[in-house]
């Protein structure tokens, strides 16, 4: 579970870096 949230975290920062691109 401590997991979750960072994962969540990196998802979103990832689809805020394809926008971004």
């Amino acid at each position: 579970e401590a997991f979750s949230l960072p994962l969540l975290t990196l998802k979103k920062q990832g689809h805020l870096v394809s926008l971004n691109l």
